[in-house]
């Protein structure tokens, strides 16, 4: 089944929130900002944005988020298990 709904923006917001976390993130600011010491404690994660086709999104507001992986094929439980 597909759905290829609208995704609304509060539903990627908590993402944005905690991409503000990140080390690349916090690392791009001066010491007189965020101190090395908060820079030390940041969050050493990534998102990636996947939908059914792949293609840009269309948010609610009209803002538009593009995929980050592209054409990956769905993983079915066996492959999953072993790669894992």
């Amino acid at each position: 089944m597909t759905l290829n709904s609208k995704t609304e923006i509060l539903d990627v917001a908590p993402i944005d929130f905690l991409n503000g976390f990140n080390k690349e993130f916090l690392a791009s600011f001066p010491s007189q900002l965020v101190s090395e010491e908060l820079k030390d404690q940041a969050l050493d994660i990534k998102f990636h944005w996947v939908n059914e086709t792949g293609s840009t999104a269309t948010l609610t507001g009209g803002l538009n988020i593009i995929p980050t992986v592209l054409n990956h094929p769905p993983r079915n439980n066996s492959e999953s298990e072993t790669n894992e």
